[in-house]
């Protein structure tokens, strides 16, 4: 199966330390990320336990403010997803990227819907943000 990915940007009118403080904060991820995260809570090490729209499953960011890196490991239903995410300066707002690689146990079609799914939520994250 030949992997691939793809990539999903928006812009917000917010500062950079806003979207990056509220994104790296697990305990904000049911309120944007509505397509896949139901709740979450503190669990072992730095993984978070969730509930996703499939199951249980688990969640850790590796963030860090300096370089604007919020990358994620979200593992729901066996299969685990890496996401590269960004927040950068955009003018005196912010551009906000993900970038979804495919897992190997996913097929094309499953992945592409997957994916689709973030265009709701990074529309809910710009209207947190700009609220």
């Amino acid at each position: 199966m030949d992997s691939h990915s793809i990539t999903k940007t928006i812009s917000i009118n917010a500062p950079v330390s806003k979207v990056f403080a509220f994104v790296a904060n697990l305990a904000n991820w049911p309120k944007w990320a509505i397509a896949n995260v139901v709740a979450v809570k503190p669990g072992s090490g730095e993984w978070w336990a969730t509930e996703t729209r499939t199951g249980l499953g688990r969640l850790r960011i590796k963030a860090d403010e300096a370089s604007g890196i919020l990358d994620y490991d979200l593992v729901s239903s066996g299969v685990q997803w890496s996401v590269s995410a960004r927040v950068v300066p955009k003018g005196e707002g912010s551009e906000f990227t993900l970038t979804f690689s495919q897992p190997p146990s996913v097929t094309k079609d499953a992945f592409e819907k997957q994916a689709g799914l973030a265009d709701k939520e990074l529309a809910k994250l710009k209207q947190l943000m700009e609220s």
